[in-house]
């Protein structure tokens, strides 16, 4: 054997290993690739998900909101029928000369006609 086929020979042996080494590598890439889009369906899954608890917690924050504002009307609304209830009676003992007694469904107490609600 002349130098020249054992510089060949040498160069295709070589080129074997060079190609062995990127075929590993191309699988690798493959692998990662694979990794990769795995990774971005957990992602773009976890991120809906994030976002389905921001809009429940936003319409949760805006009921509790409605639920107290309907609180404060009924509180309102019961303490304005005691008042005319009341000014009803002074204005009758003043007209009579004395008090006149509520019929038994009017003798609710406040604490009965106020909704108790929990933050």
């Amino acid at each position: 054997m002349n130098s020249e086929t054992t510089t060949l020979i040498s160069l295709k042996e070589a080129m074997k290993r060079v190609d062995h080494k990127l075929q590993a590598l191309e699988a690798q890439f493959r692998e990662l690739d694979f990794t990769k889009d795995n990774l971005m369906q957990k992602f773009e899954h976890h991120r809906k998900t994030l976002a389905s608890q921001a809009a429940q917690d936003e319409m949760w924050t805006a009921v509790l909101a409605l639920i107290r504002d309907i609180t404060f009307l009924i509180t309102n609304m019961v303490k304005n029928q005691a008042l005319q209830d009341s000014l009803l009676r002074a204005v009758q003992v003043i007209e009579k000369g004395k008090a006149v007694k509520t019929p038994e469904e009017q003798k609710s107490s406040l604490k009965e006609l106020i909704p108790s609600v929990k933050n």
